[in-house]
């Protein structure tokens, strides 16, 4: 009866343990996922920088909006 105790309350931390580690590991999996979609984001944005830059002529006649505009000009391949 000892013995059948004592095997309950091994395999009850061991299944808690595999628990516990399968979560951390699927988070960790995630959170890889996660960063490599930041990192390619980045690169696109980053090329579309490097592509285009801003029209600064365009905005010249923006002093009767008080400098204020909701379209952003650019000039470059796109």
């Amino acid at each position: 009866m000892i013995v059948i105790g004592i095997i309950s309350v091994l395999s009850v931390i061991l299944f808690r343990t595999f628990a516990t580690m399968s979560e951390l590991a699927f988070r960790i999996e995630q959170e890889k996922n996660v960063t490599q979609e930041i990192i390619s984001i980045s690169q696109i944005l980053q090329n579309y920088a490097d592509k285009n830059t801003i029209d600064y002529e365009k905005y010249t006649t923006l002093t009767e909006t008080n400098g204020l505009s909701d379209t952003l000009y650019l000039s470059g391949q796109d």
